[in-house]
């Protein structure tokens, strides 16, 4: 009984050694199917530069060539420029003022453009996420009065001067009145503008020539101006008690008073002779 026992026990030993084997052979002929692992480790790529603008400072107005000023700073630094579009890209030093190109800036208009700015380092990785707004204006402001023509006359009402003015970056536009202690502000847009001269000062005028000048100033201060000089002639309203009471008047109407009585004397002497007659010639013919 006892050895039917061990043989059981043997049998049972030999199952399970059987069963781990299967298993393991069975996992091991998957893993040789499949490729191998790969273990390398994916190091993240180093920072692109960064970059800090010093000058020209963003969204200005230049009248000048303007200095550039970067600082890039990336242990691996390569190269540093700039590309105003459409002209080829500029190099630039580090951390260096350094005048914008000539030729570019004798080609840019008038008015916005972009200064697009780039680093990059010798790893390729590359900053391009820098921009600088500005306006080229290197004109004085435009003043010119179109109309009316030099000494126009105008009377009761104020006169409307039609003025064009032009500035890449114009800011404020006033005229003044010689002889009048006031500064007359006014909105104008880039072209023609027609401003009709303040009422109320042009009543308190006298009689004579008015000089007017319009005045233009950009963003840099620079102003300039044009003038004109018109008449002004408003007819006073006819006063018949002033008129009446005139010296000269009064000797007028006196000498024409005294005349016309003189007249009337006259025919009325006349006429009593000529009654006298006829009173005669009636006697003459009843006798």
């Amino acid at each position: 009984m006892k050895k039917k026992n061990d043989r059981n026990k043997d049998f049972q030993l030999l199952v399970l050694f059987s069963i781990f084997a299967f298993l393991f052979i069975s996992i091991n002929s998957n893993n040789l199917n499949q490729e191998p692992y790969n273990y390398e480790i994916d190091f993240p790529k180093a920072s692109a530069p960064t970059i800090l603008i010093n000058l020209p400072l963003n969204n200005t107005v230049v009248g000048i060539r303007p200095f550039i000023n970067v600082i890039v700073n990336d242990a691996n630094l390569d190269s540093i420029w700039y590309v105003i579009n459409p002209y080829s890209p500029i190099m630039l030093a580090n951390n260096s003022n350094q005048l914008l190109n000539l030729l570019i800036w004798d080609a840019l208009p008038e008015g916005p453009f972009t200064i697009e700015l780039f680093a990059n380092d010798t790893a390729g990785d590359l900053n391009n996420f820098n921009t600088i707004n500005l306006i080229k204006d290197i004109s004085f402001p435009i003043v010119d009065i179109v109309h009316p023509s030099s000494n126009a006359t105008y009377g009761i009402n104020a006169p409307e001067i039609t003025v064009t003015i032009n500035d890449a970056t114009l800011d404020i536009t006033w005229y003044t009145i010689v002889g009048v202690n006031r500064t007359f502000e006014f909105s104008a847009t880039p072209g023609t503008n027609v401003i009709t001269i303040d009422q109320p000062t042009w009543n308190t005028l006298s009689n004579g020539k008015v000089t007017i000048v319009f005045y233009a100033t950009d963003a840099l201060g620079r102003t300039l101006y044009d003038s004109i000089t018109v008449n002004k002639n408003v007819q006073a309203p006819f006063d018949l008690i002033a008129f009446l009471t005139d010296p000269i008047v009064l000797t007028i109407i006196g000498i024409t008073i005294a005349a016309i009585l003189i007249v009337i004397i006259l025919k009325r002497g006349k006429t009593h002779r000529t009654s006298e007659k006829e009173v005669r010639k009636i006697e003459s013919l009843w006798d």
